[in-house]
């Protein structure tokens, strides 16, 4: 079967993150798979794509209106002729759905948070199937949107290595670091993040420099967020480092002592996955020294 995946950009995102794992997937039975994007962003997201291998066609070079990305892609399914438009994100829902009605093919959602835009929700019967990321999202998908139960599919985008686990657990001494991983954007919620622990430090001012936290991603909130941080004179114990290499974050996910996911919302997020990831493979190496002393 011929797939031509399509997503909203190429932006840094979870979403992006997991395109070469879930077109390992598809290749792995037999199929192939077109990667489509209607517009750049920051492409922060292509990287991976790079990474692996993995050819993608960005429908432009800037945002643009609904209508235009459906004409290109309409032009585009006619000479690839696909078997299957699997779309990604809100907005590549809309143009896939409503591009594979003009050209009869079959179209399948992703589905990763619980929220809905009021368009997604009028045309939801476009999508012959809806994936969910999560449990929580498919039954978001039945109950909100309105999606038959028999056209709901879940599908956890577990992606994550176990082999880098946190060194030990905070034991009131020292600095107490916590971190996040995440786009610097709205979704994200980081200004509450910042403000929370700009009145941590207010509060208990003999902790103030015992507490550090930092930030992986970028975004277009970036500047405020620093501004922000300056704002409240917290530049020594609060670090926007910008992206990570996938080694880089697991060392940064093993040296925390708490992650901190303050998201407006999430479907299965996987950073906070993966930071699970570590503690519970600290728990087990604590098990097995244990064993071993016994």
């Amino acid at each position: 079967m011929k797939i031509l995946y399509l997503i909203t950009s190429l932006e840094n995102g979870g979403t992006q993150f997991v395109i070469p794992q879930i077109v390992e997937v598809f290749q792995k039975y037999g199929h192939t798979v077109d990667i489509v994007s209607c517009e750049p962003r920051d492409m922060l997201g292509a990287g991976r794509l790079d990474e692996a291998g993995l050819p993608y066609t960005v429908m432009a070079n800037r945002k643009r209106s609904k209508i235009r990305n459906i004409i290109s892609l309409v032009k585009i399914i006619r000479r690839s002729k696909p078997d299957v438009i699997w779309t990604s994100l809100s907005a590549a829902t809309f143009v896939g759905q409503i591009a594979g009605k003009l050209t009869g093919v079959p179209v399948v959602s992703w589905k990763h948070s619980a929220t809905v835009r009021s368009y997604t929700k009028a045309i939801q019967n476009c999508s012959q199937l809806w994936i969910a990321d999560s449990p929580t999202v498919a039954d978001f998908l039945e109950t909100n949107v309105g999606v038959p139960k028999n056209h709901i599919m879940s599908w956890p985008l577990y992606c994550c290595g176990t082999s880098v686990s946190v060194p030990d657990y905070w034991k009131g001494e020292g600095i107490l670091r916590l971190g996040s991983i995440g786009r610097l954007a709205e979704q994200k919620n980081y200004f509450v993040l910042l403000e929370g622990l700009h009145l941590f430090r207010e509060r208990n001012p003999g902790l103030a420099d015992r507490v550090c936290l930092t930030i992986v991603g970028e975004g277009h909130q970036r500047a405020e967020l620093q501004g922000m941080i300056n704002r409240y004179e917290m530049q020594n114990e609060v670090s926007l480092v910008g992206l990570l290499s996938k080694q880089d974050t697991a060392a940064f996910l093993g040296g925390l002592h708490v992650y901190v996911q303050p998201s407006l919302f999430e479907g299965m997020c996987l950073a906070a996955h993966e930071a699970m990831a570590a503690g519970s493979c600290h728990r087990h190496t604590r098990r097995r020294t244990s064993e071993k002393c016994a």
